[in-house]
């Protein structure tokens, strides 16, 4: 007996489901990255009002070259921040882009499955009308025999 289609196109919806399942892994690791990145730069914002605040505390006893150094400092904090932030922007518009792959991976997937679907639907019928062929093929058969 012949392979039905409906079972053939289950090695096509693998093959999706894998592809989808590969792309969510990938979008999942961005979407980490992401969040490691967004900690970090909190991790910097806080380390900078801390530190802005804590020189605030001191201004009457710091030196002329305290506070030059101080705010040498904090520029280069605000400059930690403006590429961790740059960063993250660049990680976002990845996530944006591996969301979109996966979101055409699910669809694939998706329209294949309900493929499936109806080929098997289609199948069952073709098989039902089959049998009701041959169940009233033997009901004529024993009729003419009873007939005779």
């Amino acid at each position: 007996m012949a392979i039905k289609r409906s079972k053939r196109m289950e090695v096509v919806l693998t093959l999706a489901k894998r592809a989808e399942d590969d792309v969510a892994k990938q979008l999942a690791q961005v979407q980490q990255d992401v969040n490691q990145g967004e900690d970090q730069l909190r991790q910097l914002q806080d380390y900078n009002e801390a530190y802005k605040q804590e020189i605030q505390a001191k201004t009457q006893g710091l030196s002329g070259q305290d506070m030059i150094d101080s705010r040498s400092f904090l520029q280069r904090l605000g400059s930690a921040e403006q590429e961790q932030q740059g960063r993250i922007t660049q990680m976002r518009a990845i996530q944006d882009s591996i969301r979109q792959q996966w979101q055409l991976k699910h669809h694939y997937r998706q329209s294949i499955a309900d493929l499936i679907e109806r080929i098997r639907t289609s199948e069952n019928l073709a098989e039902e009308k089959r049998l009701q062929v041959q169940l009233d093929e033997l009901a004529t058969q024993l009729y003419l025999r009873n007939q005779a």
